[in-house]
């Protein structure tokens, strides 16, 4: 599959690690690679869109860095410390106390934020980042602490509880994610676009889970939400098209694919959704007559 060269290389990184855990699926159940090849790649277009849209921020930050984030290096910035004068590697223990350093500084950067807008920022910097550097429980420890100390009913509330639920996911506990996951749920209006977010993405969980019945059924219930985002709309379609693409359902997967070019007519300017008219452009020149 070949991945867009526009994607930033901390999409790409992330794709990959999706990639692997396609592939280990439901647990113990092993599929013929013949038959889910296509089937994995296709999913991972669909999660690299929706993380290239998690990954808006870094384009921001770049025009407009955040307190303490500095920048780009300067053009005249001084050569590398000779190698006896560099630092002897760390110790565990002072590994700990860097990646507590780290979690800490996120947490105090994102209580400074003057607004939700630039709290979302820190959040999602702090996800990437954490990760990268410090480590998944120290992701998980941050994101925990942040919703500890915000309404759970607050963008950033909404925003930290599905940030934990994608750690969860990866760690393939599902019944974890899904917990964040109903738990926002509960709180948003069933006909917004954060509700239909809870939909999509629970409808994840049981694709990786294997259960594409329920997944479908979630996948449908997203896209039908009165307020829901154009670009999570058309996902939910070519998720369900790819679906019943590989139920051999030919006729089911042109009739959400033709959902999909609707949306392109209706939405011709929306990046996110054009990808995903793109995307059905191919898998219907793909589909037995």
């Amino acid at each position: 599959m070949r991945v867009r060269r526009l994607v930033a290389p901390a999409v790409l990184v992330v794709a990959a690690l999706v990639l692997g855990y396609l592939a280990r699926g439901g647990g113990d159940r092993a599929a013929p690679r013949a038959a889910t090849d296509s089937r994995l790649a296709r999913d991972l277009e669909v999660r690299v869109v929706e993380l290239e849209r998690r990954m808006d921020f870094l384009e921001a930050q770049r025009a407009t860095p955040l307190p303490g984030t500095g920048g780009p290096a300067p053009a005249n910035a001084p050569a590398p410390a000779p190698a006896a004068d560099r630092r002897a590697p760390a110790t565990p223990g002072e590994r700990d106390q860097e990646r507590d350093a780290l979690r800490r500084d996120y947490v105090q950067r994102f209580r400074d934020a003057p607004t939700p807008e630039r709290r979302l920022l820190v959040l999602r910097e702090a996800a990437g980042r954490l990760k990268k550097d410090a480590g998944a429980d120290t992701v998980r420890g941050f994101l925990e602490e942040i919703l500890r100390s915000v309404d759970a009913a607050s963008e950033e509330g909404i925003e930290a509880a599905f940030l934990l639920s994608y750690e969860a996911r990866g760690d393939g506990d599902y019944a974890a994610s899904d917990e964040l996951i109903r738990g926002v749920e509960r709180i948003v209006p069933r006909d917004s676009a954060a509700y239909a977010q809870t939909q999509f993405q629970l409808a994840w969980n049981r694709k990786f889970a294997g259960d594409d019945a329920a997944a479908e059924d979630l996948f449908r219930r997203a896209a039908g939400v009165r307020d829901v985002n154009a670009t999570t709309k058309v996902a939910a379609y070519y998720a369900i098209a790819s679906l019943r693409g590989d139920s051999g359902d030919a006729a089911g997967a042109r009739q959400h694919l033709d959902l999909v070019m609707e949306e392109g007519r209706k939405n011709p300017a929306d990046m996110g959704v054009a990808y995903y008219v793109g995307l059905a452009k191919t898998l219907l020149a793909a589909l037995p007559e």
